[in-house]
């Protein structure tokens, strides 16, 4: 299994704005009605370098400070569920955790994912579901106006038997930030999980994205107006 150290090593020595070259291939490639072209999660390049991932864990730090480990810890839990029993009942959970908007809420499938899962980013990676949860419930109280559009979520083919067995997603996340200048967050991101073809469970989940972590951090500082994105917004909510 790829490891967080090994994953950042072999995206460090790469031009920073690849995997957004890449991503929109992806997607222009998609629009076409072509098969979209493989992305191993071992082959995730990094956009940015360690000031990036110093900022983050940092302010994650800082966050879980404020709001105390017991109380995320205690929301992260969820009620178990049994596990798919195929590929296809997978898909289904994957596709179920877009609509809770998972990477807005924090709630999702357990068991559609290893206890060890690797999640990774352009700005950070490290190892374990329950991490993952936590470290988000640190930014939900942030977020104003989020929205998470899956795009499409497919299964990739294979060019020989020993090939892991990859599923990948395309989604838009577009949120405002609860800061006096109110920024807006606006990524088109690519998902490729890697899946543990016995427990049929994701173990890798790596993230890219149209733009490098650099430039997601500098959209936290830089104003925004209310009129820029037409959020997707609950049935019967008003606009701002």
């Amino acid at each position: 299994m790829l490891t967080a150290d090994s994953f950042w090593r072999q995206r460090a020595a790469v031009h920073p704005h690849s995997a957004s070259k890449q991503l929109a291939g992806v997607c222009r490639g998609a629009h076409r009605g072509r098969s979209l072209q493989r992305i191993q999660a071992s082959q995730v390049e990094q956009q940015d370098g360690p000031l990036v991932r110093l900022a983050v864990s940092t302010a994650t730090a800082a966050l879980r400070l404020l709001q105390g480990r017991e109380k995320l810890d205690a929301e992260a839990a969820g009620p178990p569920q049994p596990r798919p029993r195929s590929v296809q009942a997978l898909m289904r959970c994957i596709q179920q955790d877009f609509e809770r908007g998972y990477i807005i809420t924090g709630v999702i499938g357990d068991e559609g994912y290893s206890p060890d899962c690797l999640f990774g980013d352009p700005t950070v990676s490290f190892t374990g579901l329950a991490k993952w949860k936590r470290n988000l419930k640190l930014l939900i109280p942030f977020l104003e106006q989020p929205s998470l559009d899956l795009k499409s979520l497919e299964r990739l083919p294979r060019q020989r038997r020993s090939d892991p067995l990859l599923l990948r997603s395309v989604w838009r996340l577009e949120t405002y930030l609860r800061f006096p200048w109110r920024p807006l967050i606006s990524v088109l991101g690519v998902t490729v999980y890697t899946i543990d073809q016995q427990e049929l469970q994701v173990t890798q989940h790596i993230e890219t994205w149209d733009i490098s972590g650099v430039e997601a951090i500098g959209q936290i500082f830089r104003p925004s107006t209310r009129s820029q994105v037409p959020f997707l917004r609950p049935t019967g909510s008003k606009p701002p």
